[in-house]
């Protein structure tokens, strides 16, 4: 009789604080909306890289609203424009903190303004999912706890070039070519670490920006390299291929092989028909061929959906298509965290990410974290994707789109 009046005591002390454990978790996510924060470059030169951003965290909050929100809850996307100035990213986020009552932020689209927003976020103990910066370092879980990424890191292309290259054994005169930016400067670095310095017969910085590159393309040519590794932004590659056409150096008589920087429309646009031969270091399941127009179905489909939007808006020319994916899975990776956890709190979010999360991408993989690793795009999801010419880079939704049905 006894050891039945206190299992009942037991089960009792049990209901109750377990009953207490849920009304605990419900307050965690007790609010009439849920406040998601997004930074980006909008306006001003960047804008390109904001564009990508807005579309993706469109398309996702369209679906969430269909879905009736997260876990039922309202969803509230507040942009802020921070025109690729850090101080004025440093500023978005506090008034979205102080005023908007943000839960979490997507965000931002430049690795400077990241590297100048987290501090603040930490303090405040808020999420970020970056789905735009290539920068190293952004995403270190030591230094930046609760921050995750969706972006190829330059580090991680660096690695997958000089894979590339070493492969290729015809290669014995490597031209590395580098502008000032944040990509530039760290790639090649990291390049040097990887490649054969025998081979190195070229070593050649420019600063970003800069458009008469005829100097860099003389020496390119001097040193007979058999293949040039660009590591920069895709507008100062593409003037680094005109200086090469002036001085009748261009793929294939030298390959080129590139950063991702090379696929986006700005590179097309500028280089013409001289970047027909370049590569550049893109997630697999991201490009078509017109000869195998169905590709990765979902991604396709997002593809159709993105183009769609652009053309509503009038900038059906100006998308970069897998950064735009990115930011679409930023949102909704966010949005399965809070719903499978119950919670806003960045400390649940965060423990979760890095242990039971699992999510299915438009580019088909699936992300995972770890404790020790913030990174969404692993090493064995890359491939080379033709810049242009006969194979069509995804940001050519027009020939996507057409070619597909």
């Amino acid at each position: 009789m006894k050891l039945i009046k206190n299992l009942a005591l037991i089960m009792l002390v049990v209901l109750i604080f377990g009953s207490f454990l849920t009304e605990e978790t419900k307050a965690e996510i007790n609010k009439e909306e849920i406040v998601i924060g997004v930074i980006g470059a909008h306006s001003g030169p960047w804008q390109i890289l904001g564009f990508a951003q807005k579309i993706g965290v469109e398309l996702a909050k369209s679906d969430l609203a269909k879905k009736g929100g997260i876990g039922g809850i309202p969803v509230k996307i507040v942009y802020r424009d921070d025109e690729g100035d850090p101080t004025k990213s440093l500023n978005a986020v506090k008034e979205l903190i102080t005023q908007e009552n943000m839960d979490l932020l997507i965000g931002t689209t430049n690795s400077t303004c990241a590297f100048a927003i987290s501090p603040y976020l930490i303090q405040h103990k808020k999420l970020i999912f970056n789905g735009g910066c290539t920068g190293s370092g952004i995403a270190n879980p030591e230094k930046y706890p609760y921050t995750f990424r969706v972006m190829l890191t330059n580090e991680i292309q660096a690695k997958y070039i000089a894979n590339y290259i070493k492969e290729n054994k015809e290669y014995s005169k490597i031209a590395l070519v580098n502008d000032t930016g944040a990509v530039g400067m760290t790639a090649r670095e990291e390049l040097k670490k990887l490649l054969p310095s025998e081979k190195i017969v070229a070593d050649i910085t420019f600063n970003s920006g800069e458009v008469d590159l005829l100097n860099v393309a003389q020496k390119i040519k001097k040193s007979g390299a058999e293949v040039i590794i660009c590591s920069s932004n895709g507008q100062d590659a593409a003037h680094v291929i005109k200086a090469l056409e002036k001085v009748q150096y261009l793929p294939p008589k030298v390959d080129f092989v590139a950063f991702t920087g090379v696929l986006i429309k700005t590179f097309a646009d500028i280089a013409g028909e001289a970047g027909k031969y370049v590569v550049g270091v893109n997630p697999q399941c991201a490009t078509w061929s017109k000869l195998q127009p169905d590709g990765n179905p979902r991604m396709l489909e997002y593809a159709k959906r993105a183009y769609s939007l652009c053309k509503n808006q009038g900038e059906k020319d100006m998308l970069i298509m897998p950064t735009s994916a990115n930011w679409y899975d930023c949102v909704m990776m966010a949005a399965k965290a809070i719903e499978d956890t119950n919670s806003v709190d960045g400390d649940i979010l965060k423990k979760y990410l890095e242990t039971d999360f699992r999510y299915a991408s438009v580019s088909g993989h699936e992300y995972t974290f770890s404790p020790s690793n913030h990174e969404a795009i692993k090493y064995d999801m890359l491939t080379l994707s033709p810049a242009i010419g006969e194979i069509r880079h995804n940001f050519m939704l027009e020939d996507v789109v057409i070619n597909s049905k």
